[in-house]
């Protein structure tokens, strides 16, 4: 699994998601706008997007250039280039 928050994902958000991704151990990346993130699933604006497929999480990874030990876990930093 991964999480998605856009870079211009409101500070609540971002917080929250962060907070429970940390709980969870579920890797977290900043990536993108809510508008690109969102034209993704056919939606105007997505602040957040969950990738429950592992291949899928894998392979956006590698798009975005990082590596799984590059995502954000459990701290509260902005990883993802923000």
């Amino acid at each position: 699994m991964l999480v998605l928050v856009s870079k211009d994902a409101g500070d609540a958000t971002v917080r929250r998601f962060v907070g429970e991704c940390s709980r969870f151990a579920v890797p977290l990346v900043r990536a993108g706008d809510r508008a690109g993130l969102g034209r993704v699933v056919g939606k105007n604006a997505v602040s957040v997007l969950a990738v429950t497929d592992s291949s899928m999480a894998t392979a956006i990874l590698a798009k975005l250039g990082m590596e799984e030990s590059q995502v954000l876990r459990g701290d509260r930093n902005r990883q993802g280039g923000s």
